[in-house]
């Protein structure tokens, strides 16, 4: 059985992982422990096809 990815699915955990790295880790540990919606956060996602 092959558990690698397809080409498709690796290109696609690259661009999310990059798009994380790039726009979501700066601010994640007081986003994590705030008691508010990351409504901004949500809206990125949204954007990129990912919520």
């Amino acid at each position: 059985m092959d558990f690698n990815l397809s080409e498709e699915h690796q290109a696609f955990a690259d661009s999310v992982r990059r798009f994380a790295r790039e726009r979501l880790a700066d601010g994640a540990l007081e986003r994590a422990h705030s008691p508010h919606y990351p409504w901004e956060t949500a809206h990125m996602l949204a954007q990129q096809g990912l919520l």
